[in-house]
């Protein structure tokens, strides 16, 4: 794990990374998308294995990468939103 200083750093990939644009991380995985490959992909933490999740997307940006199995939080109490896995949004 590196510190904050910068020291501990590894190097988990040597080869060119085209055009990434965004990355984010979750759980053992640094997941990012690029503009050159048109794709989404990841490589793990620890074991600096790579993998390509898909490719040939158009037009891809940003990337935000969440564990929807893990609950945090509360819905908020209104009884008509339901769990707290759902989102509620109110129409004005």
């Amino acid at each position: 794990v590196i510190n904050v200083d910068g020291t501990k750093r590894r190097t988990l990939l040597e080869d060119k990374l085209p055009h990434i644009f965004g990355f984010t991380l979750l759980g053992d995985f640094i997941y990012w998308t690029d503009w050159q490959r048109r794709s989404i992909e990841r490589v793990h933490k620890v074991k600096a294995s790579r993998d390509i999740i898909i490719d040939q997307l158009p037009d891809l940006m940003g990337l935000k990468a969440v564990n929807v199995a893990k609950i945090m939080g509360e819905s908020g109490g209104d009884p008509s939103c339901g769990s707290a896995v759902q989102t509620c949004m109110r129409r004005k």
